[in-house]
């Protein structure tokens, strides 16, 4: 299932949605036409102030549906505001995507433009949320997490907007497979916690990008014993530098296949 079609299910009068960078014109146009066709009537978008600022700004004119069929958040933080979510909310039940996809034409639709059929890869998980279960509890919690990064105008409405009986009274334990982050409960604290002493040999992870001295994976290695790991990514934005890696870690880049006019043969597992 795409995005497209996630953002065209029935049965929902409220959606939220939180991305990094932002398409307003795009938005309006294609991803809430597509919200308002499946039923939606409620529409609250969240996105990284410094990263939205200049494309909100130059779009402002050719925008009509702003603060009339969607309520637009900026998020200041003293990180980046990374969430990528989208929460299709009733009185019965929920919908949650939850992958790597921004609010662009790109991330949204996996390509770069009408003309080409080349795009971003991204990755999405989509599951259905009923009452009394531990995804109940855990869309609950990545409510409140994502609540406690926004400021107080948007906190509110986002309270106002998921306050269903059937999600704010559900007692259950969550299972703790949904993370909101932020700089009180980095990923690195929630993973630590979900997985206590636990101990794993390898670990498979798809990225947009990486740093050059591999510090997750030094840091993958200390907490869980992780001793091998493949790391998907587009090549030309993998920087590991293996003098810079941590001494015996071990990583098997696969560099293929990040896009389908971009596609490379994986390059061979090498020792960093």
């Amino acid at each position: 299932m795409n995005l497209r079609e996630f953002a065209a299910i029935q049965g929902f009068e409220t959606a939220v949605l939180t991305t990094f960078e932002f398409d307003p014109v795009f938005f309006e146009r294609v991803v809430l036409r597509d919200l308002i066709q499946s039923g939606v009537r409620q529409v609250i978008v969240l996105v990284d102030g410094p990263q939205s600022a200049n494309s909100i700004e130059a779009a402002h004119d050719q925008l009509v549906d702003l603060g009339r069929r969607y309520q637009l958040y900026q998020v200041w933080t003293k990180g980046a505001f990374h969430a990528k979510l989208a929460i299709k909310l009733s009185a019965k039940s929920a919908i949650v995507a939850c992958g790597s996809a921004n609010l662009t034409y790109s991330g949204w639709l996996g390509v770069r433009s009408k003309e080409s059929s080349a795009g971003n890869r991204e990755v999405a998980g989509i599951w259905q949320v009923g009452p009394n279960t531990p995804q109940a509890a855990d869309l609950k919690q990545a409510l409140g997490n994502l609540a406690g990064c926004i400021g107080d105008v948007a906190r509110t409405a986002l309270e106002r907007a998921t306050s269903h009986a059937w999600l704010n009274s559900d007692s259950s334990q969550p299972e703790r497979k949904l993370f909101v982050t932020s700089p009180q409960q980095p990923l690195a604290q929630q993973l630590s916690e979900r997985w206590a002493d636990r101990r794993f040999q390898r670990m498979w992870m798809a990225t947009g990008s990486t740093d050059q001295c591999g510090a997750m994976l030094a840091w993958a290695n200390e907490q869980f014993g992780i001793q091998q790991a493949v790391v998907e990514l587009d090549p030309d934005a993998a920087i590991f530098d293996s003098a810079l890696c941590a001494a015996g870690q071990t990583l098997a880049r696969d560099q293929g296949a990040s896009t389908a006019a971009t596609a490379k043969a994986p390059s061979q597992a090498r020792g960093l």
